[in-house]
């Protein structure tokens, strides 16, 4: 399931999907938005993505679902203060480097 979050923010919820899987897909989707620049006329701009990626595996660590948001949320600001157009993943209190 894909929905807008916020103004330049957007969720996508893959159930049934490991850490590691929702990171290779973050990373497929941050390579293909990476590879399409934005041409307006004569002018080609580039786009970069920075992805935040949070997981539910075995059991729930957060106590309730805004601290599931959250923790994607920290990552999304790990990957943009970290250099951007990259993947971070939460994991135990603090975002990972995924892929750059």
């Amino acid at each position: 399931m894909a929905a807008r979050y916020g103004g330049e923010e957007l969720a996508l919820v893959l159930p049934n999907t490991t850490k590691l899987n929702a990171a290779a897909a973050a990373e497929k989707i941050r390579r293909a938005v990476c590879g399409k620049p934005m041409v307006f006329g004569n002018v080609s701009v580039p786009v970069s993505v920075s992805i935040g990626v949070a997981a539910i595996e075995h059991r729930m660590p957060f106590k309730e679902v805004g601290h599931f948001v959250k923790a994607a949320d920290l990552a999304v600001y790990a990957a943009k203060h970290l250099g951007r157009n990259c993947v971070k993943v939460f994991s135990a209190g603090k975002p990972e480097t995924n892929a750059a």
